[in-house]
């Protein structure tokens, strides 16, 4: 990928950039991206889906009247908490929807981390079949979008603002399948739009930082160029990948599909997911609540190592330990005094996944009263303060280690390169592992700020 180079020179393209950039409202260039409606009285932030579901007529005009499919998972619900499926099919919504797409962690968000539940099954409730497009190819993915004769796709995501949660590439996996259905012989022979009701970010849209993906480190949880916390709504990611990346893939011939973005009310960037109003689903299940989703794209890269992350006890991405770890980790970590963070010494037994059954030694981090994502928590700089404490404390003794995934790190995967592992391993600060990714990471921002719908 093209890189910026030169910090004087990145620096100076930045100030420009922000400089030029224009509220929300001037960003509409192209009638695809943003369908607007009245914004709602007070501070509650009004989704995408809210504004769909509030105006039948509405969102026929969105639809086009056509048979519409949805992805949607268990955090996919109005302020009421109705399910956005419920919701949608019933016959006053002005949505003909004829079937559900469901991610990973399933449709109702039953299933553990790299499950996507059955390949197909019926929703009792609405009686619609659910298709599962986790870990699905894009000819897959496109056949079970076209599979009830549905012509639009709506997108409901509740992402939780790192690059390697799975939700924004099944987002990606749909663009690419509709960019694919414009060419001859892909699908059933007719163009699928694609309709993402946007949502928060839970970090809100402020802070942009980590390692920008490599090319080389492409998986399923991470396909394309982001930086780890990569600050954007899914609406705006959606953009961005449909001008950027989509077009760039086997399957879409260089097409971009043809997409829509009905964006929120009364959000801004500054919100994190508390200040929004609005009630809190757990969007998978081991980030049970907001603090576990502020810190999870930091702590997230404890999978890469021997340690559990907390899966299998009450506070995931809270709780991190190993039976080889003692009192000794806790204090040494205190001694960091990590911003934005509190940290105690704590003793725990995971009931499912690494180390399940065992008693584990560590810390339980929080966040300090009004603590958050938009105060001075840096969830990234903490993860890898956490991992490198844990690898000078304990390689030599035998007890920390990397996770492997086949052939290759798993860490290295998370964070897109090998720059945290490797420079962890050569006894690199934290302050050096960090100025790595810099310019990467400018010219991200640069590239983001074209794409963003909100102040």
């Amino acid at each position: 990928m093209a890189m910026a180079r030169g910090g004087a020179l990145v620096a100076a393209l930045w100030a420009v950039v922000l400089a030029l950039s224009r509220p929300a409202e001037a960003t509409e260039t192209n009638d695809n991206y943003n369908l607007r409606g009245g914004a709602r009285q007070g501070g509650v932030t009004t989704t995408g889906l809210d504004r769909m579901c509030s105006s039948p007529s509405f969102a026929k005009v969105v639809t086009g009247g056509k048979p519409t499919c949805i992805l949607a998972h268990a955090a996919s619900v109005l302020p009421d908490l109705t399910h956005a499926v419920d919701a949608l099919a019933q016959t006053s919504s002005g949505v003909k929807l004829t079937s559900v797409l469901a991610p990973e962690h399933g449709f109702r968000g039953a299933q553990q981390a790299g499950h996507g539940g059955k390949n197909s099954t019926v929703d009792p409730r609405t009686g619609l079949q659910v298709y599962s497009i986790y870990l699905k190819g894009y000819e897959q993915i496109l056949s079970l979008m076209q599979k009830d004769g549905s012509q639009v796709v709506l997108v409901d995501l509740q992402d939780c603002g790192a690059r390697f949660y799975t939700y924004i590439w099944s987002l990606y996996d749909v663009l690419v399948a509709a960019a694919g259905s414009k060419v001859g012989g892909q699908g059933a022979g007719y163009p699928v739009k694609v309709v993402v009701l946007d949502r928060p970010n839970p970090l809100g849209g402020e802070r942009i930082g980590g390692p920008v993906l490599d090319a080389d480190f492409s998986s399923g949880v991470g396909k394309r160029p982001l930086s780890m916390q990569h600050g954007m709504t899914i609406g705006e990611l959606a953009n961005l990948f449909n001008e950027e990346y989509v077009g760039l893939e086997d399957f879409s011939k260089g097409n971009k599909a043809d997409l829509q973005v009905v964006t929120m009310e009364n959000w801004r960037r500054e919100l994190s997911f508390t200040d929004t109003g609005l009630p809190y689903v757990p969007p998978s299940p081991n980030l049970p609540t907001p603090t576990s989703v502020y810190l999870y794209v930091g702590l997230g890269l404890i999978e890469g190592v021997n340690i559990s992350e907390g899966r299998g006890t009450a506070l995931p991405f809270q709780l991190i330990g190993a039976p080889y770890m003692g009192w000794e980790y806790a204090d040494a970590l205190r001694k960091l005094q990590m911003d934005g963070t509190e940290v105690r010494e704590a003793y725990f037994v995971p009931v499912m996944s690494k180390h399940a059954n065992q008693t584990c030694g560590g810390v339980e981090v929080s966040l300090p009263p009004k603590g958050g994502p938009q105060g001075e928590l840096d969830a990234i700089r903490v993860g890898i303060q956490v991992i490198k404490l844990a690898h000078d404390m304990y390689k030599d003794q035998g007890g920390f280690d990397w996770v492997k995934s086949g052939s290759r790190y798993w860490i290295d995967l998370l964070t897109g390169n090998e720059l945290v592992r490797t420079g962890i391993e050569s006894g690199l600060q934290v302050d050096q592992i960090v100025a790595q990714w810099q310019h990467e990471l400018e010219w991200f921002k640069i590239l983001a700020q074209k794409y963003l719908l909100y102040q």
